[in-house]
């Protein structure tokens, strides 16, 4: 998996299905991928290339965020904002919000743990 494509996933759908806890975003238009779960973030991965294409995380509310209480108050903020395929102002906020702590905390260390 290649984290220097982080930066790749320009245009996305950003959704949350608050029924099964999961928080997702997907490049657009939407491409095949591979799923890679890396510590409940789920990284879609072209597999001839590694480049990410989409990031899933399940148990966002009840796991994630209480791993990263760092990132609550800005989801707080966005939460009943975000309706699927549709991102405003605030959603796109906290979607660079999260692909930063995403790419310099796990991501990095994971490219760390795997070079």
């Amino acid at each position: 998996m290649d984290f220097d494509t982080f930066d790749n996933i320009k245009g996305y759908t950003f959704s949350s299905d608050r029924e099964l806890d999961t928080l997702s975003w997907l490049s657009i238009p939407v491409q095949a991928a591979t799923s890679i779960d890396q510590d409940g973030v789920w990284y879609r991965v072209t597999p001839q290339t590694g480049k990410i294409t989409g990031i899933e995380i399940e148990d966002f509310e009840s796991v994630f965020l209480k791993k990263h209480p760092e990132l609550e108050p800005s989801w707080k903020q966005v939460r009943k904002t975000i309706i699927k395929d549709k991102a405003d102002a605030s959603t796109i906020t906290f979607g660079s919000i999260l692909f930063s702590f995403l790419q310099n905390g796990i991501g990095s260390h994971h490219k760390f743990e795997h070079s």
